[in-house]
């Protein structure tokens, strides 16, 4: 006897299935369909973050293919094409990498005591050397000079005390 029978009509099986892919289809429109749809309807208008936003309501004027003919026609277009597509080529190299450094994380570790150890100094340290820089005048460029630190230190540590907690970065 099979215990993989069928259960329940069709749609309702259905339904079920739509009920477990519901979150992935409610994520994929929140943060990929909704931006991709804005962002197409504002490239043939003249939107502006000064003038278009919660506290200035200036209405948008429909400019067409004005903004693409700008842009083809700058002097510095084949520049930012290129940068774009250098950039595009390095895309594979970080996931490659990323994926290198996950492997390396979820190594088994029997040494809990280190791995809090080199948490709990990473985070004094990187806390202090932040507040530091930010009193010291750097400002913004500081704190997101820490977080680069943040993301590399948690790497190493992770992989020195064979720690799975540090990937979640």
């Amino acid at each position: 006897m099979s215990t993989l029978g069928h259960r329940g009509s069709p749609r309702r099986r259905l339904f079920a299935g739509l009920v477990f892919l519901l979150p992935n289809i409610l994520g994929f429109a929140a943060f990929t369909l909704v931006p991709l749809v804005m962002s197409f309807g504002i490239a043939f208008t003249d939107w502006d973050t000064l003038r278009h936003n919660i506290f200035r309501r200036e209405s948008l004027r429909f400019v067409g293919f004005e903004n693409f003919s700008w842009l083809f026609h700058h002097p510095d277009f084949l520049h930012y094409l290129g940068n774009t597509f250098f950039m595009m080529l390095g895309l594979p190299f970080a996931i490659a990498g990323s994926l290198g450094a996950a492997l390396l994380l979820t190594r088994v570790s029997h040494r809990p005591v280190a791995r809090r150890g080199a948490f709990i100094v990473a985070t004094l340290l990187l806390t202090g050397s932040g507040l530091l820089l930010r009193m010291g005048g750097m400002g913004q460029a500081g704190v997101w000079c820490i977080f680069g630190v943040l993301a590399a230190g948690s790497l190493v540590a992770g992989v020195l005390t064979g720690g799975s907690v540090y990937r979640t970065l």
